[in-house]
């Protein structure tokens, strides 16, 4: 499944019987573990309190698959979540990375025709060259990521086909560049696509020339992490004895799971599986590369863990038991100042305002007020990390230690200070 045309060289006893095919992305090991993964939730049917979907995808390597599955899924109905999960040779097994926001780019491809009006090359004057034009396109737009767009939001611009011309005597009519956009927010796409377009015209116009320009929007989308989801992720596979790595910087790479994430909350996970294998490689796409099996049962644990987890826990509801509340308040209160930088807009609302008035109004709350309570604000989406939040402090509380987290609340989260009184509501 998704094998990539490249000749393979791992000389390993199950190595490809196809010449010029090979598994280098460790796609044959999604497959083994998704059936790892069927295995384990058969074996426990009875004790599942709803339905589990495998989903095997094909064509991901060339961008197909996702979009006929959410369809299906669509139909199906009554979908809660989607996870998905891909091994990294170049992370140790046992290892995961999981968080918030984005984990990896969307893209778009382009093409600019840059239209002029060809002729012999012993009368430019007779002519507008499209190459020059073509050529400094090329170079403008490579200069919009550091001169128009925000220099905390990544995004990459990549030139990487220029064709024009047939002689060395002759200048062409025409003349095209092909590349494409990475983004991390499918608002920065449109923007930095727009931006593209207003430059190709504007210096093609400098040259005489006019400008045809075609993409194929999000051709695939930046994967987001559902917050929540990505947090109750973390909790499981902490509790199954995996570590979690740190957060890191997305992959500028495409992955179109994101397709599921649009339609679906939920998160991609990525688990660590370097090979130990002297004669292989650890890096993704190369003629050499192999997985440690080690993290095959791994990974299936972790997807029949949280399915079942998932299915105990939230069978109606987004609402969590006792046992878990804390821990998972915890989490979500944990991740969120590990990444600042994603949560930094003010979310006061008239609903978190009522919660305080609840809460000065019955200062001791049972467990299930509790979790209703943080369902509303899971429910409203960017409320939800202060929210809980808040709720972690109120299960440990002593009055004035509330109190600090009302007066953070009650600041702009721009402010450092405000960043520091909810770190140390959290300590206490």
């Amino acid at each position: 499944m998704d094998a990539l045309p490249i000749q393979e060289q791992t000389g390993l006893p199950f190595a490809s019987r196809n010449p010029g095919i090979i598994h280098t992305c460790g796609h044959d090991g999604h497959l083994a573990t998704l059936l790892g993964t069927a295995q384990i939730l058969k074996e426990n049917q009875a004790a599942l309190r709803g339905s589990v979907l495998l989903c095997f995808q094909s064509g991901q390597e060339i961008g197909l698959g996702a979009e006929q599955i959410v369809t299906r899924l669509k139909k199906i109905g009554n979908v809660k979540q989607v996870v998905g999960l891909h091994y990294m040779g170049e992370m140790d097994t046992g290892i995961i990375s999981l968080q918030n926001g984005s984990v990896t780019a969307g893209i778009s491809n382009f093409c600019i025709e840059v239209v002029g009006l060809g002729g012999h090359s012993a009368r430019p004057d007779l002519i507008h060259n499209p190459i020059p034009a073509a050529c400094e396109i090329v170079s403008r737009i490579m200069a919009i990521p550091s001169n128009y767009h925000a220099p905390f939001a990544t995004c990459i611009i990549s030139p990487c086909k220029i064709a024009g011309g047939a002689s060395n005597n002759t200048i062409p009519n025409t003349c095209t560049v092909e590349g494409n956009l990475r983004f991390l927010t499918i608002k920065d796409g449109e923007e930095i696509m727009q931006t593209i377009s207003t430059t190709a015209e504007k210096v093609a116009l400098s040259y005489h020339c006019s400008v045809k320009l075609s993409h194929k929007k999000e051709m695939c989308p930046p994967t987001i992490n559902d917050p929540i989801s990505a947090s109750f992720g973390r909790y499981i596979a902490r509790k199954i004895g995996l570590e979690v790595q740190l957060p890191h910087t997305p992959n500028m790479g495409a992955e179109n799971f994101s397709r599921f994430l649009l339609a679906f909350p939920g998160f991609l996970i990525f688990m660590g599986a370097k090979s130990k294998i002297a004669e292989t490689s650890t890096k993704l796409h190369t003629e050499k590369y192999d997985i440690d099996e080690k993290a095959i049962p791994l990974g299936a644990e972790f997807l029949a863990t949280y399915a079942y987890e998932y299915l105990t826990h939230f069978p109606q509801t987004n609402l969590l038991p006792k046992n878990d509340f804390e821990q998972f308040a915890y989490e979500i209160g944990r991740s969120i100042l590990q990444n600042e930088n994603q949560y930094s807009t003010p979310i006061i609302s008239h609903k978190l305002i009522a919660l305080q008035k609840k809460i000065e109004e019955q200062p001791i709350l049972n467990d299930d007020e509790l979790r209703n309570t943080l369902k509303v604000y899971i429910d409203t989406g960017g409320n939800a990390s202060l929210a809980a939040k808040l709720l972690y402090i109120h299960r440990n509380t002593m009055k004035y230690r509330l109190k600090k987290l009302e007066e953070a609340l009650h600041c702009n989260l721009h402010d450092e200070e405000t960043r520091l009184l909810i770190k140390i509501a959290l300590s206490f």
